[in-house]
C-alpha cells in the first residue's frame, strides 16, 4: 500500500522518502511560523542540507534520476536565494522591475535545464540502442 512512497529510492536508502517528505512539509507548512526574513534563511538552509545529501548518498535506483534530483534541488536553492535578492532589493527600490527580471531568469534556466536534461537522456537511449541493433 505504501510502496509509492519508497519505489523511487534504491533499498538501502529507503529513508530517504522520509527525508524528502520532511523537507516538503518543512518547506511548505512549518515555515508558516516564522517571519519573512526568517522563512527565506530556514528555507535555504533546508534545501541547501538536502541537496548535500542527495549529491553525498545518491539514494535513486539509477544515476540519471540522482543528476535530475540534484539539478532540481540546486533549482530551488536558486528561487530561494532570488526570492532573497527580491526581499533584500525591495528595501532599496520600490520598483519591482528588477525583482521580475531575476524572476524570468529563474524560469528560464529551469526550463534550460530540464531541456539539457532531456536532450542528455534521449542521446543516452540512442546510444544505448545503437551498438545492440
Amino acid at each position: 500500500a505504501l510502496a509509492f512512497f519508497f519505489r523511487l529510492y534504491d533499498k538501502k536508502t529507503w529513508w530517504m522518502s522520509l527525508v524528502d517528505a520532511v523537507r516538503r512539509l518543512v518547506l511548505s507548512s512549518l515555515l508558516l511560523v516564522l517571519d519573512r526574513a526568517n522563512q527565506l534563511l530556514a528555507a535555504l538552509g533546508v534545501s541547501i542540507v538536502y541537496v548535500l545529501m542527495l549529491r553525498e548518498i545518491g539514494p535513486h535506483w539509477d544515476a540519471a534520476s540522482d543528476v535530475l534530483s540534484y539539478a532540481c534541488g540546486l533549482l530551488i536553492i536558486v528561487c530561494i536565494l532570488t526570492l532573497v535578492f527580491a526581499n533584500a532589493g525591495e528595501s532599496l527600490t520600490k520598483s519591482g522591475k528588477a525583482a521580475a527580471g531575476v524572476g524570468c531568469f529563474v524560469v528560464n534556466i529551469g526550463v534550460l535545464v530540464l531541456a539539457i536534461w532531456l536532450v542528455v537522456a534521449r542521446w543516452r537511449k540512442k546510444r544505448a540502442v545503437a551498438p545492440g541493433a
